[in-house]
């Protein structure tokens, strides 16, 4: 496969990793996601499928490895993340105001919706590598990739 096909592939696996995490963007700020565009684990999602797919064909490249522990350790935290969110509340008690444990659960997505955005970005950062080191590879090598 030439370079310019070997991009589009990467750009499409980028770009079903950015509609992931808006999806969970939404779920933070309670929208209504429907769980089929939200996989758990990091073999299911789009991103995923490409990585451990077609994008296999990629694994001579050094950025290619990285990528895999970024979307593993991402599912992770979303996992955290949808427990926590779909998890029942807990009970009020004397020393504790249902506003108090909602504010405490509702500091604890957030802790982890930051925690997804921070290695989003550095996936999406590792997706840029990828590109680049396809860029540099002569005709020759890249047909070899796909």
């Amino acid at each position: 496969m030439i370079k310019k096909e070997c991009i589009t592939e990467i750009h499409k696996a980028k770009s079903d990793h950015i509609s992931w995490r808006a999806n969970v963007q939404a779920l933070v700020i309670d929208v209504f996601i429907d769980p089929r565009q939200l996989p758990l684990v990091h073999t299911d999602s789009k991103f995923g499928q490409w990585y451990y797919g077609k994008g296999q064909e990629l694994s001579s490249l050094n950025s290619y490895e990285a990528l895999g522990a970024q979307n593993e350790a991402l599912h992770q935290a979303y996992m955290r993340l949808s427990k926590l969110y779909h998890s029942e509340p807990e009970s009020p008690s004397l020393f504790k105001s249902a506003i108090k444990i909602k504010e405490k659960k509702s500091q604890k997505i957030e802790a982890l919706h930051k925690e997804i955005m921070a290695i989003s970005k550095g996936l999406i950062a590792t997706c840029n590598q990828l590109e680049r080191e396809v860029k540099h590879l002569t005709d020759e090598e890249s047909q070899h990739i796909y």
